[in-house]
């Protein structure tokens, strides 16, 4: 029997173009490219009958979110119209701070996601409290009412559980540890917190003692809402429930959308689920990893300028990408950590010293693409122009380990990835591309730009100006074209129950111009 809505003793089928005007509301006219087939597959996936309109919506919504993964939005695949914070917490303690104060307003889920979870470290010691002080506001709240708590953790890595104590003694929590089955280079590299399926903060900060204050290492931490949240949501989800598909995670009521955030931005999803138990050290399969086609897309499409902030550097394929950019007039603009795990690094791809060479030695033989290669070492912000060398310092005091790409002032890429092989064909990753004009500024100017204009150049480069150049749009659609067989989803891991999985067209186009219209005047 198909799903219907039961009033009283009349249960009264659902109709295609009720449930699709449902849809379009949520999703706008995107969802034109879902066909009835499609929408008719869902109405009779079981006999659900809904006794209130709203429960319906939520479903669809699901449903909807689960086929955007899956890559069945047609031109807008994998993508959502969210919100994203203008404002940007940065390095060390602050990310925290930050994680601290959105654990504090959750009134029904936290996940939260992380590689490696150092105990009695500032940051354990700052989550541990904020989740007692939740408790604690929380007092009197009925069992059934308790904050659902998700944390997953990559299995090297010690567990949460010491530093969390006895997690019955929180009355108001129901606190869930699972260790992700990571094995040899398949690990778990997310790095996400999701509150209320509705704000959501992607970073590449993991809990550990190299953020401690007195050494705290460079990076960053980008929060966004709305539907941005609930595809991340999904994501957690499917992270969640490798080697245990009948985790089941509850509906969630709805929730106002955060305020201080820029409305109506369009964000796509990428990564890739954990991979190959050996090291991989080429693109072999390149047209099944969204990660890296989503990467290249962007890189292959730039006009005007590309910055870019990472630990590790040495995918050949962005080699290639970035030298391709400059030979279009491209400006490129790279910060590097300086010996950054070059003892682990150089065995597995090449160091960040290799790679810096190979770009500037390629671009010294074409002296007038020069003028537009920029790569620098991050130099810790007390001491401005002093590089920061890890091989001579047994802490790694004040290396950055941020994790930022953008593009043309245009769309921005926050996430967990290195723009090492490890990341790009080993580890399960995920990716917002933020599409908003005013967000990508915003960021570039909180986080990329004083970064880079305090950063150590790693050859003499020519002078320039440090500013943000505006943004002027291209003359014809820029298009990033993302092509793959079984995309978003099996990139993820994510394995959804859907008969019409195997025959979905998973192919994904974006369009610049299309985040412009929420850019207001250039």
């Amino acid at each position: 029997m198909p799903k219907t809505f039961n009033h009283g003793a009349v249960a009264t089928p659902i109709p295609v173009e009720l449930a699709r005007h449902w849809l379009r509301l949520r999703f706008g006219s995107r969802t034109d490219s879902i066909s009835n087939e499609a929408i008719l597959q869902f109405l009779a996936s079981d006999d659900t009958e809904y006794r209130h309109p709203g429960d319906f919506v939520d479903d669809f919504q699901a449903y909807a979110l689960q086929l955007a993964v899956q890559g069945a939005l047609g031109s807008q695949a994998a993508s959502a119209v969210g919100t994203a914070e203008l404002g940007v917490p940065l390095w060390g303690k602050n990310i925290f701070k930050h994680c601290r104060k959105l654990i504090l307003s959750a009134r029904q889920e936290i996940l939260l996601q992380i590689f490696q979870w150092h105990p009695n470290c500032e940051a354990s010691r700052a989550l541990a409290t904020a989740f007692n002080d939740l408790n604690n506001g929380l007092s009197g709240r009925p069992h059934q009412q308790r904050v659902r708590i998700y944390i997953l953790y990559d299995y090297s890595s010690k567990s949460p559980a010491g530093d969390l104590g006895d997690v019955s003694r929180w009355a108001c929590l129901d606190v869930r540890l699972r260790a992700y089955p990571s094995f040899a280079r398949s690990i778990l590299h997310s790095k996400s917190l999701i509150i209320d399926g509705c704000r959501a903060i992607l970073t590449g900060a993991n809990i550990q003692n190299f953020y401690d204050e007195r050494r705290s290492w460079f990076d960053g931490s980008f929060e966004v809402g709305g539907d941005a949240a609930a595809l991340l949501r999904v994501e957690f989800q499917s992270a969640w429930r490798v080697k245990n598909s009948g985790a089941q995670f509850q509906q969630l009521r709805p929730v106002a959308p955060p305020q201080g955030h820029q409305q109506n931005v369009s964000v796509v999803l990428f990564g890739r689920p954990s991979g190959s138990l050996l090291f991989a050290l080429t693109s072999a399969g390149m047209s099944d990893n969204s990660q890296a086609l989503g990467f290249l897309a962007l890189l292959n499409n730039a006009q005007q300028v590309i910055r870019i902030h990472t630990p590790n550097f040495n995918v050949s394929d962005i080699l290639k990408a970035l030298k391709r950019a400059i030979e279009r007039g491209v400006r490129v603009e790279i910060v590097l950590s300086k010996n950054f795990n070059e003892g682990t690094e150089r065995w597995v791809g090449g160091t960040n010293t290799w790679a810096a060479a190979q770009l500037l030695d390629w671009a010294a033989e074409r002296q007038e693409r020069l003028n537009l290669l920029f790569i620098r070492w991050y130099a810790h912000i007390d001491s401005p122009g002093t590089a920061v060398d890890d091989s001579l310092d047994a802490e790694r005091k004040f290396s950055s380990h941020a994790k930022y790409m953008s593009i043309d002032n245009v769309v921005v890429v926050v996430g967990s990835t290195n723009m090492d092989n490890q990341s790009f064909f080993n580890s399960r990753e995920a990716n917002l591309a933020v599409f908003c004009a005013p967000v990508c500024r915003a960021w570039d100017a909180a986080f990329f730009m004083p970064s880079f204009g305090r950063a150590e150049p790693v050859r003499p480069e020519p002078p320039r100006e440090l500013a943000i150049v505006p943004y002027q749009p291209p003359q014809a659609p820029v298009v990033v074209q993302f092509h793959g067989a079984g995309l978003l989803g099996p990139l993820f891991g994510i394995a959804f129950n859907n008969p019409m999985q195997n025959h979905l067209n998973l192919s994904l186009s974006l369009v610049f111009r299309n985040s412009n219209r929420n850019s207001g005047k250039k």
